[in-house]
């Protein structure tokens, strides 16, 4: 493994400063955890560290700050103690497939070599495990990816396994994937799920060599691009057969600035014409929206998480205009800016993503 010392000096760029400065208020030292939620009262922030999703915003999180550890100067945030808090003090808690993909992930690239060698082997029991979801299985081969590139024994196979299961979440005539095999979940997928099924292909085309995986992850890209709108924002539901917006809100600002560059930055590395897309999908969170508000507040950093609908109970609204336009083969467009407000808070694992997005890239916005 490359020394600290042996890699390029590549200064991070503002955005990632600002992402490092906004997780120093978002830390709990004696949790050992990141904030599910921040919002800024009075000039100071105030945290949620009670959610259930704080774990997983966690390790979310330190997966983004040991990816900058090399070019943040010794940021404390990044020391590997901090992994070592949280798997002291809360790994345990961690239940989901997903949780547990993500976090071999982290210990595999780092120097955790026998906690990787035991999340490794939970992670080969639940590959046969019935009812999991798209991002489960991405998840999971993003963790078995980086542990065979860590050369852990056994871990070939199970991203082989792993990558042969994302496959059947694939639709046969879009290759866009189903978020799972159910009536109610299988016509759609979230750009969450999307974005996760891309960079899990991306991950196991290149440390397993397969050149299947590579075609479906190009040709995944290609259907991507064209949900992307007018002003740069991804939509939030997708019909899966038809590959078009069922759901534009909420547009997130992590879909813009990070989430989104999983797949389209090894996308531009690899030569596809994405450039424009990640042009436009950052600016979308600088003011280039709909409202023309900008999302990023420099002082203190932070980062509104979404515009929205001023909907009320919106989680029923949005299953029942999904349903409908899946059922009538309609497409969703943007709606009225006065039926828009913007969402003020702000997401931990949204910053982890960015660091992890961009770090050390002499390209970052």
């Amino acid at each position: 493994m490359a020394t600290v010392e042996a890699r390029p000096r590549v200064a991070l760029s503002p955005l990632c400063v600002g992402a490092l400065e906004f997780l120093e208020h978002a830390y709990d030292e004696k949790r050992a955890l990141f904030s599910y939620s921040a919002r800024l009262v009075d000039g100071r922030f105030v945290n949620d560290f009670e959610h259930p999703l704080a774990l997983r915003y966690t390790v979310n999180t330190l997966l983004g700050l040991r990816r900058a550890a090399p070019f943040a100067g010794g940021h404390e945030l990044c020391a590997a103690e901090h992994v070592e808090r949280f798997l002291e003090r809360q790994a345990g808690r961690l239940t989901s497939p997903a949780d547990r993909g993500l976090l071999l992930a982290l210990l595999a690239e780092g120097p955790w070599e026998d906690e990787a060698r035991r999340v490794l082997s939970g992670v080969a029991e639940v590959c046969g495990r019935p009812g999991l979801n798209v991002q489960d299985v991405a998840w999971l081969l993003l963790g078995a990816s980086a542990a065979t590139r860590a050369g852990l024994p056994g871990a070939e196979a199970v991203a082989g396994r792993l990558l042969r299961m994302l496959g059947d979440f694939a639709h046969v005539s879009s290759g866009l994937p189903r978020h799972n095999a159910t009536r109610y979940r299988g016509h759609v997928v979230s750009f969450g799920g999307l974005v996760y099924y891309l960079r899990a292909l991306h991950e196991a085309a290149v440390t397993l060599d397969d050149r299947a995986a590579d075609v479906r992850f190009r040709r995944g890209v290609e259907r991507a691009l064209e949900l992307q709108g007018p002003n740069g924002e991804w939509p939030w539901m997708i019909g899966v057969a038809r590959g078009t917006p069922l759901d534009v809100y909420p547009v997130f600002t992590v879909h813009q600035d990070s989430m989104a560059m999983l797949f389209l930055l090894p996308a531009l590395d690899a030569g596809l014409d994405v450039r424009s897309a990640i042009e436009s999908s950052v600016a979308w969170n600088f003011g280039q929206n709909q409202l023309g508000e900008p999302l990023v507040v420099e002082r203190p950093f932070h980062v509104h998480r979404s515009i929205e609908r001023t909907d009320r109970l919106p989680r029923a609204r949005r299953y029942l205009r999904t349903v409908a336009r899946a059922g009538a083969a309609r497409s969703a467009g943007l709606v009225p800016n006065e039926e828009l407000r913007v969402n003020r808070e702000c997401r931990s694992y949204h910053l982890g993503w960015v660091l992890f997005a961009w770090s050390g890239r002499p390209d970052a916005p």
